[in-house]
């Protein structure tokens, strides 16, 4: 919800079908639409932060915990080799 993407080019594409079943008879039919992109490490890197900084604003009362593993997966971020 946080992440805004800039264009970037499309590197593959594909959908599924999914029949979902209850008791061993087909119910309701489903379609998964898979699109994904290519993206700098540099603008994921900032994408990610950004998107950090705004949740902590919004969300005031995230976990500890929770926070120190976000923390601890951008700084991750920045320490691997772009």
């Amino acid at each position: 919800k946080n992440v805004v993407i800039p264009p970037l080019p499309r590197t593959d594409e594909y959908w599924a079908e999914l029949q979902e079943y209850v008791d061993g008879t087909p119910t309701q039919r489903y379609f998964s639409y898979v699109a994904r992109y290519q993206m700098d490490m540099g603008v994921f890197k900032q994408i990610v932060t950004g998107a950090w900084e705004k949740t902590k604003q919004q969300q005031p009362n995230i976990p500890e915990s929770a926070k120190k593993k976000m923390e601890k997966v951008i700084e991750s971020l920045y320490e691997a080799e772009d």
